[in-house]
């Protein structure tokens, strides 16, 4: 996670991205990442407020009910 100037490595299990390729550079096409740990994604996730003021955003996935 270098853009956010955190040193940390964490382990991704698979990614991919979602819907059609866009060619809007200014919207980031989403991606899915499954990490390998939980905590991986606990720590991604508490430094998500890093990214305020890109264009880079983090949410999470949850089955719908």
């Amino acid at each position: 996670m270098d853009m956010v100037n955190v040193n940390e490595t964490v382990k991704i299990d698979r990614s991919h991205c979602l819907g059609k390729r866009r060619n809007e550079p200014s919207k980031p096409q989403p991606i899915i990442v499954k990490f390998n740990y939980h905590q991986d994604w606990e720590f991604v996730r508490l430094n998500a407020k890093n990214l305020k003021g890109t264009n880079f955003g983090i949410s999470e996935q949850l089955p719908s009910e």
